[in-house]
């Protein structure tokens, strides 16, 4: 990890992927935690913190020209993921 790497904790980690009036709640991050398919996250001790290089990732790699394409994307991602929980 890079020296001056910029570490968020949950609730700016919300407001940065979800924007300051609409953010995504901390319950979701936990939830996409559990579920395996929100952003990459740095654990330490107890503590749970977001690179913001991930977060921009995890962003860029839901960026949709149109709705049938976020459709796809979904579609490939539900997809992976029943792959991954059956292997």
């Amino acid at each position: 990890m890079a020296i001056n790497t910029v570490l968020y904790d949950e609730e700016t980690a919300g407001k940065y992927i979800g924007g300051t009036n609409s953010p995504v709640s901390s319950r979701t991050l936990q939830r996409w935690r559990l579920e395996g398919v929100g952003p990459t996250y740095v654990k330490l001790g107890r503590l749970v913190r977001y690179r913001q290089t991930d977060l921009d990732t995890f962003l860029e790699e839901r960026t949709c020209s149109s709705t049938s394409m976020a459709s796809r994307i979904e579609h490939d991602r539900a997809a992976s993921k029943l792959e991954a929980d059956h292997v």
